[in-house]
């Protein structure tokens, strides 16, 4: 299990680079703290999809970089 917090708008955008989906950072449906909140559904979608790509310890690795 992997648990991601990203507050600051620089760890979001250091997420989504780490994730492969640097694109996202300028998607009007996560560019705000409350449109991220009001899409979270979505939110997961796409992080799901990203996660999906690799292995647990893969990631790990990549996001305590």
């Amino acid at each position: 299990m992997i648990a991601v917090a990203a507050i600051e708008s620089h760890h979001v955008d250091r997420l989504w680079r780490v994730l492969g989906r640097s694109n996202l950072a300028q998607d009007p449906r996560f560019s705000t703290k409350e449109s991220c909140s009001a899409n979270v559904a979505a939110l997961h979608e796409e992080m799901g999809r990203a996660f999906l790509g690799r292995p647990a310890q893969d990631w790990e690795n990549r996001l305590n970089e």
